[in-house]
């Protein structure tokens, strides 16, 4: 039987850092996400750097609570809420996901990890006078839950 919305929320909140982790990358290789390493590291790279450019900071605090589950767990409610993932794949990859290893390569690209779950609403995009820049589209995506993952990417990753 399929949790209700709120059993799948509570289940996501109750996954530690490792398997939320671990649970987003299991539903976007479901999807066919590109997940090669190399192209994880990149995309991650690329976040960082967009992450420092002017008036990025103006759209949202950094989120001094954000760690790379609390990225992951957003990305999953993100995922469950506009039914880019199907509530039984969500729930397979909870109970399935094996947490990774410390430095294993997913662990270090969760905020790549994060920007394909959201990759219909913001996007990097290189521009060669102010380098990688983010590319926020407002479809689907409310100011709160914009506020909300560039708070946690800012506090997970804008002070490297």
């Amino acid at each position: 039987m399929n949790p209700s919305p709120a059993e799948l929320t509570s289940q996501v909140a109750a996954l530690d850092d490792g398997r939320a982790i671990a649970a987003l990358h299991l539903i976007l290789e479901r999807q066919g996400q590109p997940l090669d390493p190399i192209d994880l590291r990149d995309a991650q790279d690329h976040l960082e750097q967009a992450l420092h450019q002017p008036g990025i900071r103006q759209l949202a605090e950094p989120d001094p609570a954000a760690t790379p589950g609390a990225l992951a767990r957003t990305a999953l409610n993100h995922l469950a809420a506009t039914g880019q993932a199907t509530t039984d794949l969500i729930q397979h990859a909870i109970t399935r996901a094996a947490p990774p290893a410390q430095r294993d390569p997913v662990t270090l690209a969760v905020g790549a990890l994060a920007l394909y779950a959201f990759r219909t609403e913001i996007t990097l995009r290189r521009d060669p006078e102010q380098g990688w820049t983010f590319q926020l589209h407002t479809k689907p995506l409310s100011d709160t839950a914009l506020a909300r993952i560039l708070s946690q990417l800012l506090g997970t990753f804008g002070n490297r």
